[in-house]
C-alpha cells in the first residue's frame, strides 16, 4: 500500500514549480533533439526530499536571472 506524503504550503505554488520543471525539460529534449528522453522523479518521505533527475546533459546559466 502506498502511503501519502503530507505537507503545508502553497499547494498551487507547489504544483506550477513542479509543472514548469516538467516543461522546461521536455521543451529542452525538444531542442536538444535527445535520443531517448527520460526523466525520473522520486520522492523521500523523510525529509520530504523530491528529485528529478533526466538526461538533457545540464542547463546553460546564462542567463543566470532566469533559473529560480
Amino acid at each position: 500500500m502506498k502511503k501519502k506524503i503530507q505537507f503545508y504550503g502553497f499547494e498551487t505554488q507547489f504544483y506550477q514549480a513542479i509543472l514548469n520543471i516538467l516543461c522546461n525539460t521536455k521543451d529542452i529534449f525538444i531542442e536538444r533533439k535527445i535520443e531517448n528522453p527520460c526523466m525520473k522523479i522520486s520522492v523521500f518521505k523523510k525529509n520530504i526530499i523530491i528529485e528529478i533527475h533526466d538526461n538533457v546533459k545540464g542547463i546553460i546559466i546564462s542567463p543566470i536571472e532566469k533559473i529560480f
